[in-house]
């Protein structure tokens, strides 16, 4: 990559993994100006923080963000069975009192395997991720993975651009919709107070500390076509 002046090993790795500013970005540059001169010549001088603030600020972030995407997709490829959690965040730090506005928010899709964020699309307030994901979703090759989504992410608009993709889901579900709540927790109710009597199922249990406390989580799976075909009598969502 060239010869790097100005900064020792750990603090050049400390400011490319945690260069999430403008400040930090200019100092980096300051850092490195003789190798950064070998791929521009810069005969103003170099961006401060405020000049970086600026470009950034008029850049419209659709192309940026689509670039962004293709070259993730091209760096590394999904792979049958992968996890690709989708959901949206607030960005911490992102809101601006001067200007009276709120913290952004965004939809990401993370790769669990490779630990990387593969798209990221902006929505004003958390209420439109509904719109977001579909348009997310039909952005990536997800052929054969395994594609998680929180209750917001469980509408029908949602869940079948995956069927489309050909891709599986895990979809949270909470009292609404109503209809496929009710009958979830009737199935499993009736599941186990049967011992999962002549129910094809599997279970897991983890215990892990977190938040200073020790959680104990248990999940079942059922693999009865006729539980199913209780919990979703069309096969496809259209009375959630």
């Amino acid at each position: 990559m060239g010869q790097r002046l100005g900064a020792g090993p750990l603090l050049q790795y400390r400011l490319i993994r945690w260069a999430d500013n403008f400040v930090a970005i200019a100092l980096f540059n300051r850092l490195n100006e003789a190798w950064l001169r070998t791929f521009q010549e810069r005969p103003h001088g170099l961006p401060s923080h405020d000049t970086f603030g600026r470009v950034f600020a008029h850049r419209d972030a659709d192309p940026l963000a689509d670039g962004f995407r293709a070259w993730v997709q091209s760096a590394s490829v999904l792979t049958v069975g992968q996890v690709v959690p989708i959901d949206g965040k607030y960005v911490r730090g992102s809101h601006d009192p001067d200007q009276n506005l709120g913290p952004r928010h965004r939809v990401s899709a993370w790769a669990h395997t490779h630990r990387l964020v593969r798209a990221q699309t902006a929505v004003d307030r958390k209420s439109h991720e509904i719109t977001a994901l579909p348009r997310q979703l039909r952005q990536l090759c997800l052929q054969g993975c395994l594609v998680t989504r929180d209750a917001r992410g469980c509408p029908k608009a949602i869940a079948h651009p995956s069927r489309e993709l050909e891709a599986d889901s895990v979809l949270g579900v909470k009292k609404n919709p109503k209809g496929i709540y009710d009958r979830l927790t009737d199935t499993f109710a009736l599941e186990r107070a049967t011992h999962f009597a002549d129910c094809p199922h599997d279970s897991v249990t983890t215990v892990a500390k977190a938040h200073g406390r020790i959680e104990i989580r248990r999940g079942w799976v059922l693999g009865d076509p006729a539980s199913w075909a209780y919990v979703d009598p069309h096969r496809d969502g259209r009375d959630w």
